[in-house]
């Protein structure tokens, strides 16, 4: 029988960590039920129906990767999970991101650029953990501005480091949501810096958003 003694301090890491199934049960059946619906297997659905009904499952997938983002840093901070660690090509990872972001938000027009400027493009990475940090940085840019809405992406180099430079370009958005920018920079931040990683400049203008961060090129969890 659950205890009635209640704790009165929580390590929220080990919290996450612990509750992991929990948290993301919710956001599974949303996504499965809508899912059955939207085959049609529990009877016919109207246009409007069926286009509420995907938005109730898009969302749902989105939710249910926040949540997973969080109880993946919850565990990899815990140290019950590391980093799976890689040489790979920058190139390709900005690529996987990009694909991530558009299955997750593919009501968003976004028109995304690519500009590598980087003579020695590979990076140690762990690819699954950095998508997602970028996926993150991609949505926190773009809440300081409305859609449609470009990002500009620049990858660059110093010695030792490699730049990945984020601006999104767009009309200024009337009311960006703090709790989403705090969410997602954090997600995006935390997993930079289990990589080694550094954000350099974090700033917002009349015309959008930019993110600046450092990678080491020869990471190591050693």
């Amino acid at each position: 029988m659950p205890s009635m003694q209640f704790p009165t301090q929580i390590d929220l890491v080990e919290f996450i960590s612990h509750y992991a199934h929990d948290l993301r049960s919710p956001f599974n059946r949303i996504m499965g039920f809508s899912k059955i619906m939207l085959k049609g297997q529990d009877g016919p659905l109207t246009d409007f129906q069926r286009e509420d009904l995907n938005t109730v499952y898009q969302n749902g997938v989105y939710a249910f990767t926040l949540v997973s983002n969080l109880v993946d840093i919850a565990r990899l901070i815990a140290k019950e999970k590391v980093l799976s660690l890689a040489m790979t090509s920058i190139s390709l990872v900005v690529d996987q991101a990009l694909a991530q972001w558009k299955k997750l938000r593919p009501d968003q027009t976004v028109q995304f650029r690519v500009e590598n400027q980087a003579n020695t493009p590979s990076i140690q990475v762990d690819e699954a953990q950095f998508q997602q940090a970028l996926v993150a940085i991609f949505a926190c840019v773009l809440e300081f501005v409305q859609k449609p809405a470009q990002i500009f992406i620049l990858v660059s180099e110093e010695p030792g480091w490699l730049v990945l430079t984020i601006t999104s370009q767009g009309q200024l958005s009337k009311a960006p949501s703090q709790i989403d920018i705090d969410m997602y920079g954090y997600i995006g931040h935390t997993i930079v810096q289990l990589h080694g990683g550094q954000f350099r400049r974090q700033e917002s203008g009349e015309n959008g958003a930019t993110i600046c961060l450092l990678l080491p090129k020869n990471y190591s969890l050693s």
